[in-house]
């Protein structure tokens, strides 16, 4: 039976983010993750710490989400999205 919930959700908001898809979750607390690289089609986070990135893709958000994720990341606004 097909559903129109997507298989993974991305929440963001000041403390955190989160990604859920239907088995399980994950949340990451922004203070612990330093380092954001931006692509075409990803907004890529790293760990102060650490070697691997977590990866947002972009087309998991509206396009005015997008905006506000982008500023967000860029430290010009506070801002919670989920999409």
């Amino acid at each position: 039976m097909a559903s129109d919930r997507p298989l993974w959700r991305y929440e963001l908001d000041e403390r955190s983010f989160r990604v859920l898809w239907p088995s399980g979750s994950w949340e990451g607390a922004w203070k612990a993750f330093k380092h954001v690289r931006e692509t075409d089609d990803l907004w890529l986070v790293r760990p102060t710490f650490g070697r691997r990135f977590v990866g947002l893709p972009k087309a998991a958000f509206s396009a005015a989400d997008r905006v506000a994720v982008g500023e967000f990341l860029a430290g010009r606004r506070s801002s919670a999205v989920s999409a």
